[in-house]
């Protein structure tokens, strides 16, 4: 096969996207090989389709490509050939020739074949043709150099994010253990605090007494923190696992509620909870729950006034149970609800008391629901109070 054989070229005209619309010659090599409505691509040898799909978007971009060498499958094998185009209107010319071939040799065969369309074919190549030259072989060496590093990165990219995995776990389980050992201890010292409170009421002077109050008040905050780090600690790990069964909602509100009276009570807050009469029954794990209506309870205690009051209240609705805790409290600007949610988004802010928060609460608090198939809603106004919804299934 040699340059002045034209029977061994192809001219198609195709789309802007490449697909061929019409064989304007075929030489007797690639007889066969294009067709009218198939992309320009599956002419070529499956090592030169993605060289192929670049060619066309450089026809497209630069309104000429010229000598791109790739490789078609013909009756002899895989041989190489030279692809050049020109964009046309709407679409484009393509004309293929052997690798030691001319285009304007095929464009003579094509004249003395049908004369038609040779006019615009020269005028085309003859004015798309530049001096840009093809992509060569240096190129494509680079292009596959510059892949092998992108693949290099990312496999030391999956490497780096597998150790940093590692490493969150490690810490999460020296997390787990530090909290672990620290709760039980933090519990004593808070317990034994509130009970010399109460002992030793009116035997011992008001600095002696605000000593005890501030080693409960610690205690119980390092406390809390201790839970929280424990809860995040699960949380982050994986592994917040339920342990469902039966319990009856409406009576755990109540017990909870009466748990955190006297709190409330210290502030001249009361805490009115309504639940129905009969059991109020859900698939829940009550251990988790009872952290949610904990945190969700002390909540409103903690940013609620002096001689404020506390409404909770339990039901079914629509075929789902649902919980409520209004106060008319601090309540918390748009900010402070946009991000409410997140991990420690209210560290900073203090109860009306001077209590603390680790602003993981109610985070936590919306994990645990949301393992349980529900929802938590905020509606709340900056000193008007706020109102906590929780929905579950029933």
């Amino acid at each position: 096969m040699t340059g002045g054989q034209g029977g061994a070229g192809l001219i198609l005209r195709c789309d802007g996207d490449g697909v061929v619309v019409e064989i304007l010659h075929e030489g007797a090599a690639l007889a066969g090989l294009a067709r009218r409505g198939r992309p320009l691509a599956a002419l070529v040898e499956e090592s030169s389709f993605t060289k192929a799909l670049d060619f066309v978007a450089d026809l497209r971009r630069q309104a000429n490509a010229y000598n791109w060498e790739m490789n078609v499958v013909t009756a002899g094998g895989v041989e190489s050939f030279r692809f050049s185009g020109a964009v046309d209107g709407d679409g484009m010319i393509v004309a293929v020739v052997p690798t030691d071939g001319r285009v304007d040799t095929l464009i003579e065969e094509l004249a003395r074949i049908n004369s038609s369309h040779v006019t615009v074919l020269r005028q085309l190549f003859k004015e798309r043709r530049t001096a840009v030259p093809p992509p060569d072989a240096a190129f494509f060496e680079s292009m596959t150099q510059l892949n092998n590093e992108l693949l290099n990165t990312q496999r030391d990219l999956a490497k780096a994010n597998a150790t940093l995995k590692a490493a969150n776990e490690v810490k999460n389980r020296l997390f787990g253990i530090l909290a672990h050992d620290l709760r039980s201890p933090l519990g004593v010292v808070s317990g034994f605090a509130e009970l010399l409170k109460m002992v030793l009421e009116g035997r011992i002077g008001d600095k002696e007494m605000s000593y005890l109050d501030n080693i409960h008040t610690s205690a119980s905050y390092m406390l809390a923190l201790v839970e929280d780090t424990l809860s995040m600690s699960a949380i982050e790990a994986g592994r917040l696992h339920l342990e469902r069964r039966q319990v009856d909602f409406g009576a755990m509100v109540v017990r909870v509620a009466g748990l955190l009276s006297l709190p409330a009570e210290r502030k001249g807050i009361a805490l009115v909870a309504q639940v129905p009469d009969g059991p109020l029954h859900l698939d829940i794990d009550a251990t988790r729950m009872e952290q949610v209506l904990h945190n969700l309870i002390g909540n409103a205690v903690k940013f609620s006034h002096a001689g404020g009051r506390i409404r909770i209240w339990a039901d079914v609705v629509g075929g789902e149970a649902r919980l409520r805790v209004s106060d008319a409290g601090v309540g918390m600007s748009a900010g402070e609800l946009a991000s409410l949610f997140e991990p420690f988004s209210r560290s900073g802010k203090r109860g009306t008391a001077g209590e603390d928060s680790t602003g993981l609460g109610l985070h936590i608090c919306q994990r645990i629901v949301l393992a349980h198939g529900g929802r938590i809603e905020v509606d709340s106004d900056q000193e008007n109070g706020t109102t906590v919804t929780v929905s579950l299934p029933a």
